[in-house]
């Protein structure tokens, strides 16, 4: 076992993470904890648990620690994180993360919401006088979490159940773990460039930096106290996985974090970081100069199948966010549509900007754009079995928590066949030493359809639930190809709105849109001899493919696991085969109560998939647990994303038609990269000419990965 030690920056990533490690946690409880599944026999197993395997397949180890109560001498477990986030965003969480003698959400003094800010304010005096201290009110302990350590209420499915939707203010509210008395980093309100509405303390990347790069004190605090303490602890460490907000200033902070990190631990040290957005760079409002011409820049001469319509003409994606909907409205490639607002445009320059540092100072950049409410609307589309609109940062964050969830699962797996660690999942994915992103895809559920519900009640003795057919129907969908030939070879479909079905259950969570491409790299390209690689079919380089929580071989005697993972390379055609690789594991993604119910009636208990449309007894049950499949991919259909990301910094330009003064001022500071008391802040116009450059010649090496 190698153990990950987990970096998480920001409100939104704290909210991803939290369903992570509750479900992780939920994962530990059915199967270790008394009457745990691994301990007793199959008969034994409570129904509506049936459908899970014996054992667990990964290893909760490898992102859990184990400990002990210095008081009580009583065994802890508790994720190896450090948690960065105000105090407001960690709402009613003690100091102690809920271990050593504290509640587990604090209701009195104990919360971060009343410590102080390194001083003592109870100890002050004043001469001739008397001291007025002014304390906030602490943090209201949700009904979930107040039921959650009732010892007099049921356990299991027969435990009350709480509209978590409606009454979750951060993601203390909802979260089940312990945390260890150093997990948390809570950034002082001194440090803070605090908008209204607003929890993040940093609007833009230079407030990040500016926070990072001016508390050297602070800085070293953390990472004496937190980061070396968990890392130092581990017996044989893979690296660090983070996860950051990018679309405000934490993209900045995060960065100045992992920089220390490579300086004390060395380059060789592994970084794996996901950075998190609900704003889709790509979808940026035109200009005339964007002006449909009738001549489209991408090429999809190459494509044997029909390749998905582009985005419709002027149509506004509403994204999920902050201070309502209009601040993460993306605009389309019509010169009629509205230009963004300002808030939207500071949010795409922090993910163009967060691009570039993070995977600098990564080993392997995920960026991952959280799907709007248009992209789960479809009824026909990737979302057809997702029943809600991702309204809420509850809601929406359960999305990226499943996608980071499935794609580390090989750094987990028990096996040592199976495990990928962290290195070389990285080094894999790095055809080109110098680009180190890896788009992110995927199906939840996996689809894996059934003709009707399990009868948990039969135990293992069931009919078999699918079959090879349905296996490679599931795949078919998620990589737009339908059917095969009688040599088991994958077959084109041609009907384009059959391809569409198909092609739409694997979503790119890279980029959702299909971005105008600035003329000036279209000509640069042209004059390469390459076109920029258009909307296709999911058609990778080289990727990374984990699929969990299929059937058990019971289930499907007719193939193993091994056919299993060439039948998923077949379908999935990379063109680098021997940098691809397939990762299979048993268990499905578990969901516990705090998870919310994403999926549409036609859900199973066990995340299959009902076939027919007619009511039935087993739909309509909240799911206990989902299959999902994910894939990190390197290829040409990446080059949009940097194309993208070059535009967004057109308004920082001195001659560009877009220049900013607003942007310009909040970026690259009063006096060209300096405050008004003559301190070093942000970018200089030197490092926008320097960023723009390496985001050219981004897009243009991933366009040779065809």
């Amino acid at each position: 076992m190698r153990e990950i030690v987990t970096l998480q920056f920001g409100n939104y990533a704290n909210h991803a993470m939290t369903h992570l490690w509750n479900s992780h946690d939920h994962a530990t409880s059915l199967y270790y904890l008394s009457p745990g599944i691994s301990k007793l026999p199959r008969e034994s197993v409570p129904e509506y648990l049936r459908h899970l395997p014996s054992y667990l397949d990964w290893d909760p180890d490898v992102l859990f620690r184990e400990g002990q109560d210095p008081a009580t001498g009583q065994e802890t477990y508790t994720p190896r994180t450090v948690v960065f986030d105000t105090r407001d965003g960690f709402g009613g969480l003690s100091e102690t993360g809920g271990l050593y003698g504290g509640a587990r959400k604090a209701g009195g003094g104990g919360s971060l919401t009343n410590s102080g800010d390194g001083d003592d304010s109870s100890n002050a005096t004043w001469e001739g006088g008397k001291v007025d201290v002014f304390q906030s009110q602490p943090w209201p302990r949700s009904d979930y979490l107040r039921d959650l350590d009732d010892e007099n209420l049921p356990s299991g499915e027969n435990r009350g159940t709480h509209d978590l939707s409606t009454s979750v203010v951060t993601w203390s509210d909802y979260s089940r773990v312990f945390y260890h008395p150093r997990t948390a980093v809570v950034i002082p309100p001194r440090l803070q460039h605090m908008e209204s509405e607003s929890i993040s303390p940093f609007p833009t990347f230079t407030s990040g930096l500016d926070c990072f790069s001016n508390e050297s004190a602070f800085v070293e605090t953390f990472m004496d106290n937190q980061i070396r303490f968990f890392a130092e602890e581990c017996d044989s460490m893979q690296g660090f996985l983070t996860v950051t907000d990018t679309d405000d200033g934490w993209g900045a902070f995060s960065k100045g974090v992992l920089d220390m990190i490579r300086d004390e631990f060395g380059e060789k040290c592994t970084i794996v970081t996901a950075g998190l957005s609900r704003v889709d760079i790509g979808a940026e409002a035109a200009t005339d100069e964007t002006a449909d011409d009738g001549n489209d820049p991408y090429d999809d001469d190459d494509n044997t199948e029909t390749p998905t319509p582009r985005a419709q003409k002027g149509k506004a994606v509403q994204r999920v966010g902050q201070k309502g909907n209009e601040a993460h409205t993306a605009g389309s490639s019509s010169p009629k549509t509205a230009k963004p607002t300002l808030e939207t445009s500071r949010a795409r320059l922090n993910i163009a900007l967060s691009l570039h540092y993070l995977s600098s100072s990564s080993s392997l950049y995920l960026p991952i754009c959280v799907p709007g409410p248009d992209d789960v609307s479809q009824a026909e589309g990737w979302s057809r079995f997702l029943a809600t609109n991702l309204s809420t940062p509850y809601k929406s964050s359960s999305l990226p928590a499943a996608i980071i969830d499935t794609v580390t699962m090989s750094s987990r797996m028990r096996d040592a066949s199976a495990v990928c660690h962290l290195d070389d999942l990285s080094a894999s994915l790095r055809i080109i030493e110098s680009c180190r992103v890896a788009g992110v895809a995927g199906a939840l559920p996996f689809p894996v359809y059934v003709d009707e519900p399990t009868d948990y009640s039969r135990g293992v003795d069931v009919t078999p639930r699918t079959n090879v057919s349905a296996l490679e129907q599931a795949l078919g969908q998620c990589f737009g190809r339908l059917g095969a030939s009688d040599s088991g070879k994958a077959t084109p479909v041609s009907s384009s709105s059959a391809t569409h079905q198909a092609r739409s259950l694997l979503w790119d969570f890279t980029l959702s849109s299909n971005p105008y491409i600035p003329t000036e790299l279209q000509a640069h390209l042209a004059q390469l001899g390459r076109k920029v690689p258009g909307p296709r079919i999911f058609h990778p380089f080289a990727h990374h493919l984990t699929v969990r929580g299929l059937p058990p071989s019971s289930y499907l005697p007719t193939y193993s696991a091994s056919s299993a993972s060439n039948m998923m390379r077949l379908w999935s055609r990379p063109r680098d085969v021997g940098r691809s690789r397939v990762n299979l594991a048993r268990g499905p993604l578990l969901l516990p109560d705090s998870f919310p119910n994403l999926f549409s009636s036609k859900v199973l208990r066990d995340g299959t998939i009902l076939k027919s449309s007619s009511a039935h007894a087993g739909a309509g049950v909240r799911p206990e647990s989902t299959p999902s499949l994910t894939s990190l991919f390197v290829g040409s259909s990446l080059t949009p994303f940097f194309a993208a990301s070059l535009r967004v910094t057109e308004p920082l330009m001195p001659t560009s038609k877009e220049r900013n003064a607003t942007l310009i001022g909040d970026f690259l500071g009063s006096a060209g990269g300096t405050s008004g008391g003559g301190r070093e802040v942000g970018v200089g116009m030197e490092d926008v000419l320097e960023i723009r450059e390496a985001m050219q010649a981004a897009a243009e090496n991933y366009a040779e990965l065809i």
